[in-house]
C-alpha cells in the first residue's frame, strides 16, 4: 500500500533549568519497554487499546516510563475497506509506530496516567486523570521538546497536560507543509497560560492545568482522523535542560515555531 512517512523522533523531552548544561533527570518514556502491534480494522467508533507496565518501577534506575505504566490506542474512523485499509500502532526497538493506510482516517494516542484496573479497563482505553499522583514537572523542567524527522504532508497533534478530570491545558500543534529534521519546542508555561491554551487548544471546564500538580500526560496523534497516508515514528521521551538562549517571557516561545531549529540527522 501507498504510505507517505511522518517520523517523530528523539526528545519529546520536558526540561526545566535554565542553563543549558542543566541535566535531565525524569523519563517519560524511553519506549524500551514493548507492545506488540496491533490493528482497528473496524469504524465502529471504539479505539483499540493496549496496555503495558514497566517491569522496572520507578525508582529504578532501569525504569523508563513515568508513572510506570503506558496505554496505546488507535481508532479508524472511516475507511472504505477497513480490513485491508486501516491503522496500526506498536512500540518495538525502542520506538513508538503509528501507521495509517492510504484512504484511511484514523487517531492515535498515547497515555501515562499510571495503572489502574478499575478505572482504565483491562487493556488501558479509559483515561486516568489522577492516575500519576499529582506529579510536580517544573521540579525537573520547563519544556517540551520534540524532532520531527520527517513529515512530507505536515501533521497535527495534541498535547494535553492534566490536574484532574476538569483541570486540564490542551494545544494543538498543526504543520500544514513539509517537515524534515526539524526539532519544536513548547514550554511548560504555554499550559499555564489561560490566552494562550484558549487561542490553541482548550481547558479543562474549571480550568488549566496546574504543572505542579500532574495527574496525566496524552498525546493524540492525527486528532482529526485525516485521511493521509501516514508512518510516524516517536523515539525518546525525557527531560531535557532549556537552552539558554530560550526565553519564557516572550509569548512567541510559549508556542511551537519561535524555538523550533534544524537538526541533522544522525548516521543509522
Amino acid at each position: 500500500m501507498n504510505k507517505k512517512p511522518l517520523l517523530l523522533g528523539t526528545a519529546f523531552a520536558m526540561a526545566m533549568a535554565v542553563s543549558v548544561n542543566a541535566s535531565a533527570d525524569r523519563v517519560i518514556d524511553l519506549f524500551s519497554v514493548t507492545q506488540a502491534k496491533f490493528f482497528d480494522v473496524t469504524t465502529n467508533g471504539v479505539a483499540e487499546s493496549r496496555t503495558v507496565n514497566d517491569p522496572n518501577p520507578y525508582p529504578s534506575p532501569l525504569n523508563s516510563i513515568i508513572g510506570d505504566n503506558r496505554d496505546i490506542s488507535v481508532n479508524l474512523i472511516n475507511s472504505p475497506d477497513p480490513a485491508n485499509v486501516n491503522a496500526s500502532a506498536s512500540v518495538t526497538a525502542g520506538v513508538y509506530n503509528f501507521s495509517q493506510d492510504t484512504q484511511a482516517g484514523a487517531e492515535a494516542q498515547i497515555q501515562w496516567d499510571g495503572s489502574n484496573v478499575g478505572v482504565e479497563g483491562a487493556d488501558g482505553g479509559i483515561l486516568n486523570p489522577t492516575g500519576l499522583g499529582g506529579i510536580n514537572l517544573w521540579d525537573t523542567g520547563s519544556l517540551f521538546s520534540f524532532d520531527v524527522i520527517f513529515a512530507d504532508q505536515g501533521f497535527t497533534a495534541d498535547v494535553i497536560v492534566y490536574t484532574d478530570a476538569t483541570h486540564f491545558s490542551r494545544i494543538r500543534i498543526d504543520t500544514v507543509v513539509p517537515v524534515s529534521n526539524q526539532t519544536f519546542s513548547l514550554a511548560f508555561a504555554a499550559f499555564e497560560n489561560a490566552a494562550f491554551v484558549a487561542a490553541n487548544g482548550g481547558a479543562g471546564s474549571a480550568g488549566l492545568a496546574d504543572l505542579n500538580n500532574v495527574g496525566a500526560l496524552q498525546v493524540i496523534l492525527n486528532p482529526l482522523g485525516t485521511g493521509l497516508s501516514i508512518d510516524l515514528t516517536i523515539d525518546n521521551i525525557t527531560t531535557v535542560p532549556e537552552p539558554a538562549t530560550l526565553s519564557l517571557l516572550g509569548m512567541g516561545l510559549l508556542g511551537m515555531g519561535a524555538s523550533a531549529r534544524r537538526r541533522k540527522l544522525a548516521n543509522a
